[in-house]
């Protein structure tokens, strides 16, 4: 074995360039970290100044479709553009792990909802969205629909 100073100087050159390397792993995976936290934090605020307009009796089976207000349908469209949003940063994984499961959760709930399947129906056709959050979304209100039938002879 070389015992030589130019070995020792190589191996400690080589141990750097690998504690550098992992140094920057890591500073890459804490600036994900940060960005996935500020996306989560900003689409959220977006998700609540959304919801807000909503009035208290959006989800009541007594309400009608045709009682929404015209702002109440449009807050239920920009919720689509926000899901829809959502759904693309899981796609591209802006956004991964939990939070992604998160807001596929949250989505598919909102296509269990009474008006937002209805304006769906009404007006998705409309709206500029993601060809696979369309899909995603008609398929999580299949699902809920089956569930109802399921229930529904049980």
């Amino acid at each position: 074995m070389d015992t030589s100073p130019e070995f020792y100087i190589q191996l400690l050159a080589n141990i750097t360039a690998v504690l550098a390397l992992l140094h920057l792993a890591n500073q890459a995976r804490l600036q994900r970290k940060a960005i996935e936290t500020e996306t989560y934090v900003n689409v959220n605020l977006e998700f609540l100044n959304t919801v807000e307009k909503f009035s208290e009796n959006i989800n009541s089976p007594n309400v009608a479709y045709a009682e929404l207000t015209n702002k109440e349908k449009r807050s239920i469209d920009r919720y689509f553009y926000l899901a829809n949003l959502e759904f693309i940063m899981m796609s591209e994984k802006t956004v991964r792990g939990n939070l992604s499961k998160h807001w596929r959760e949250g989505i598919a709930s909102a296509a269990t909802k009474k008006h937002f399947i209805e304006r769906w129906q009404d007006n998705a056709d409309n709206i500029a969205l993601n060809s696979q959050f369309v899909e995603f979304f008609n398929s999580a209100i299949q699902t809920h629909q089956k569930q109802l039938t399921i229930d529904a002879e049980t």
